[in-house]
């Protein structure tokens, strides 16, 4: 017995050294700096070090922290809490202004350091003048690692950047992580009107009040996991991060955080009503190294997952942009209007001409099967909607609900929608229609005003074709291995571990967005969707730039840019670089996922992107509670979103494939009566963006447009009574 143990423990080193180092030949590592003790490095005194007619930062050498100070006002945030600082606070956790994880270099252990201990006691803090601010460097001398960061002063807000290029390392420990100024964005327990921001899903907010069941966390990845680590199953409703975008409120005053630069490396973490400290605080967590995770189960011997980070150090700077608030706008409203106005600084501008309807249908066309043949497995396209069936649909819908949807057909690819080859082949499978049948369907669907966007899968491909290898031309994990995922199948929810995708290299997206130009002018398409580019952001460790899920924003934007130069509408998922960029949003996110830390849902997607972008909300027949489902997508003025199929056959669940009640024939009803109960609000509100939303005691919330229509939603499983009248459990009411 002791004998297999041995040799199970010898497979899995060997496992773990092989992926360990297989990176390839010729596979180059970027490095970080060399360490060196910087033992004639001085500091600046305590001064005033920029000011402006609006704000005044100074550095106060003897906490080693920063104080940001609002003149109207004299609100002072710092990355020590200023009130804290007064008092004489001596939690080191408070008192940190910089924390990192490292990892040893033989071992793999991980570990948390505080810059209070492990920097500032040792005296180890180094401070010089730069333009319009100081920049810092802490030292870490045990583990041979200094970071330097950048306070700079704005016109409008703080800019903190960490230098990612001039971070410094021994040989004995690497950098994974960074935590920038944890409690420069917080708010006093003390007070019943502070909160804390968090953007899961449609936006959430968490009271800084301590409770009975002490603090409550939370940690999300900016634009959701990355793709490159592999993901087998959740058991949370969990909803993404899809704005790099942060607040508090403390009592009067309010103050929010963008991600500006390198957003897709930061993790956002929130604890609220920490007892121990008396503040709640949100603030980003940056990986300059992506790792992997080696599940325990697969090695006997380990009592932990074993997680593997990268050799190569990212060189991408990073930059959070802190603006204050005051008066009318030290809320969650003045948050979204904050982040609203930098969006549109930075190229987020009203879509013309596109697709708005009060509705969206998607149509799924082929799902593949696996059947057995002699004992041997064979995968087959099965037609669930053919384009003769979607037409069928379409004109029925336009003739029962007197509106034009917004129709988005996915799965007309060679492998339908599951993965298959890149954009399922830059074609459509005869399987599911001729050509003919193609131009009928659009013909018709051209007459009846229906826009109609065919989407394509640029990401997830099994299989070579179409000038992309299977081997090849996949995207890279931390330890070089090729990045694979396997199938959690939306619409259908059937999960397969048996066979796993792959995720294109980031260097080869721009080349299918070209070949997908040519698909669109060779077939004379003019919409087009892009759902899985427009929310999976991921890494690919074949290029440095790409560490850590490295310039996503920028790629997808340059992607965006070359598809809209041909004229063509673009309708993306919901990750907020690709909303910006798009012309409407399939998917946006209408609830937060109910974390048991969250204390409050609020529509902060909608107050950001409604009015600018045409927002279609995910399929709402698949919901377990239809009525807040579509309660919900009101609250945010969304249109609506189904998800339908042609036919049904038992030979779908042959392999564990479930069909959730999408035949079309079943839907019929709900969708034509949820549509004309909805149509008339939607209509009123259909440019208009949200000015305001509050949520009243009695689970009755309050959104109201900037063109004067207020709606009133009960968000509570009974009749409650609203200004408006009495208001049915997740019904709505608005004049």
């Amino acid at each position: 017995m002791k004998f297999k143990r041995f040799l199970c423990f010898v497979s899995a080193l060997f496992i773990l050294v092989s992926s360990c180092s297989g990176c390839g030949k010729g596979k180059k590592v970027y490095s970080a700096e060399k360490f060196d003790a910087l033992t004639a490095a001085e500091s600046i005194s305590s001064q005033t070090v920029a000011s402006n007619e609006h704000y005044r930062l100074d550095w106060n050498d003897e906490k080693k922290c920063v104080l940001f100070t609002e003149l109207s006002t004299g609100k002072v945030w710092s990355n020590i809490p200023y009130e804290y600082m007064l008092a004489g606070g001596t939690s080191a956790n408070v008192n940190s202004t910089l924390n990192i994880k490292v990892a040893d270099a033989v071992s793999l252990q991980l570990t948390d350091l505080r810059a209070s201990s492990e920097a500032v006691e040792n005296g180890r803090v180094f401070s010089e003048n730069i333009e319009n601010g100081v920049r810092i460097t802490y030292c870490f001398d045990r583990y041979e690692i200094a970071v330097p960061v950048e306070y700079v002063l704005r016109d409008d807000s703080l800019a903190v950047t960490i230098d990612t290029p001039k971070i410094r390392e021994g040989d004995s420990y690497m950098l994974v992580s960074v935590s920038l100024a944890p409690f420069l964005c917080s708010a006093r327990n003390s007070d019943e009107n502070s909160y804390l921001l968090v953007p899961a899903g449609s936006g959430a907010l968490m009271y800084a009040k301590e409770t009975p069941e002490l603090e409550r966390s939370y940690t999300g990845e900016v634009y959701g996991s990355d793709a490159t680590r592999p993901i087998t199953e959740s058991l949370a409703n969990e909803q993404a991060v899809r704005m790099p975008v942060f607040g508090a409120k403390d009592k009067e005053s309010a103050v929010v955080g963008i991600i500006e630069k390198n957003a897709g490396s930061a993790f956002l973490e929130a604890l609220a009503g920490n007892p121990r400290t008396g503040y709640s605080t949100v603030y980003p967590t940056f990986y300059v190294r992506g790792y992997d995770i080696f599940d325990k189960s697969a090695y006997k011997r380990m009592t932990d997952d074993l997680v593997r980070v990268s050799d190569s150090i990212s060189k991408e700077s990073i930059t959070v942009g802190y603006y204050p608030l005051t008066k009318d706008d030290a809320d969650y409203n003045g948050m979204a209007k904050c982040y609203r106005r930098y969006l549109q600084k930075n190229g987020l501008t009203k879509a013309e001409n596109s697709a708005n309807s009060a509705y969206s249908i998607t149509i799924s066309g082929g799902v593949l099967t696996t059947s057995l043949i002699l004992g041997i497995p064979k995968k087959t396209l099965k037609t669930m909607t053919s384009f003769s069936d979607a037409k069928a649909i379409i004109d029925d819908l336009v003739k029962t609900t007197e509106v034009s949807p917004v129709v988005r057909l996915q799965g007309f690819g060679d492998s339908g929608i599951n993965p298959g080859r890149v954009a399922g082949g830059f074609n459509f499978s005869s399987k599911l229609g001729s050509n003919k049948e193609r131009r009928a369907l659009e013909e018709a669907c051209k007459e009846s005003g229906v826009s109609l966007f065919y989407d394509f899968d640029l990401v997830n491909y099994s299989k070579s074709g179409g000038g992309f290898s299977y081997m090849s031309d996949c995207a890279k994990t931390a330890i070089y291995k090729a990045a694979e995922q396997y199938p959690i199948t939306t619409p259908l929810r059937s999960f397969d571990d048996t066979a796993p995708y792959r995720i294109l290299g980031r260097e080869k997206l721009g080349e299918a967005v070209e070949k997908l130009i040519k698909t669109a002018e060779k077939k004379k398409i003019n919409n087009i969707s892009l759902t899985s580019l427009g929310q999976t952001a991921y890494s690919d460790y074949s290029n440095y730039r790409y560490i850590a899920k490295g310039k996503i924003e920028e790629d997808i934007k340059a992607d965006f840019k070359s598809l809209k130069s041909k004229n063509l509408t673009v309708a993306s998922g919901a990750n907020a670089y690709a909303a910006v960029d798009a012309d409407l949003v399939f998917g946006a996110p209408y609830d937060n996922g109910a974390y048991n830390a969250f204390d409050e849902e609020i529509p902060f997607y909608a107050m950001v992107f409604r009015g600018l972008r045409p927002l279609y909300a995910d399929a709402l027949n698949l919901e377990a509670d239809k009525n807040s489902a579509v309660m919900k997508a009101a609250v945010g003025g969304m249109g609506l979103g189904f998800s339908v199929i042609g036919n049904f056959d038992i030979s779908y669940t042959e392999t564990g494939t479930k069909l959730y009640g999408q035949v079309y024939e079943d839907n019929k009803s709900f969708i034509k009566e949820t549509v004309a109960d909805y149509l008339q609000f939607y209509e009123a509100v259909k440019n208009a963006p949200i000015d305001s939303y509050a949520m009243a005691d009695d689970n009755i919330s309050k959104t109201t447009f900037e063109n004067g229509v207020v709606l009133y939603a009960n968000h509570s499983e009974k009749t409650v009574k609203s200004p408006l009248g009495n208001i049915e459990a997740y019904g709505y009411l608005w004049k």
